[in-house]
């Protein structure tokens, strides 16, 4: 049984410590994420932990809906319906990569595409080329960067969707969906952006997601193509979870 216990972090925040390590955080940890938003918080709840070990916690902002059924196979744990509201994560100077490999992934579910592609995680500069970004649109999967990389993948309102970005740090961009590797291609993130991350919107309050986003992290390495497919087992556990 999943049990969770509160302790008091500082005079300013708490976050919640949980007890039981399941097999796909488990399996997460083991690659040493530099930071990591499982978002299973209950509802009300005023902060997105990190479970990486790095501290770099987040604060809920107009009012997501917390604890919605997870996304993976660990149905103790439940996710965040971003229709409104999202994170904001203080800007960490780690968090900036600047031509080195980097890693983000989520599991994602969406309610409705529009126009614009819709952030997954944001750590840029809208509208310049600063800093990094992670978002979708119904045909493409999208690394921010000074130079994007966006290959066409279609995606399905209502499916769950297992999404993964890699820069190797060298000009190259890759993205995984659902442990399988889509496409390789020119990517660059050369300027970092020197202010607060997001989850579920840019920096400017646009490309809002639309849906429920699980189990965020960031790696300061490539992931490589192995671990990630072990992601998606551990995350998927029955095949089945893959098309709720």
């Amino acid at each position: 049984m999943h049990v969770h216990r509160f302790v008091l972090a500082s005079a300013l925040a708490i976050v919640p410590v949980f007890a039981q390590t399941t097999t796909y955080q488990a399996t997460v940890l083991a690659d040493n994420p530099i930071a990591y938003y499982r978002l299973g918080e209950p509802s009300g709840f005023p902060v997105a932990a990190d479970s990486s070990g790095s501290h770099y916690t987040g604060t809920y902002e107009n009012f997501p809906v917390l604890g919605e059924p997870g996304l993976i196979a660990d149905t103790s744990n439940t996710a965040v319906d971003f229709a409104t509201g999202d994170v904001v994560i203080p800007n960490f100077a780690s968090l900036n990569f600047v031509s080195v490999p980097f890693t983000v992934e989520a599991w994602i579910n969406v309610a409705g595409f529009s126009s614009q592609n819709i952030r997954v995680f944001d750590k840029a500069d809208a509208g310049h080329p600063l800093g990094y970004g992670f978002d979708v649109g119904s045909n493409n999967v999208r690394l921010l960067g000074s130079i994007n990389y966006a290959p066409t993948v279609d995606l399905s309102v209502g499916v769950t969707y297992y999404i993964v970005g890699v820069s190797d740090g060298e000009g190259t961009g890759s993205i995984y969906v659902n442990g399988a590797l889509i496409a390789s291609g020119p990517y660059a993130s050369a300027e970092p952006y020197r202010n607060v991350a997001h989850i579920a919107v840019a920096s400017n309050g646009t490309a809002h997601f639309n849906g429920i986003i699980d189990e965020v992290a960031v790696y300061n390495y490539a992931l490589s193509a192995d671990r990630i497919a072990a992601h998606y087992e551990a995350g998927i556990g029955d095949a089945s979870i893959a098309k709720r």
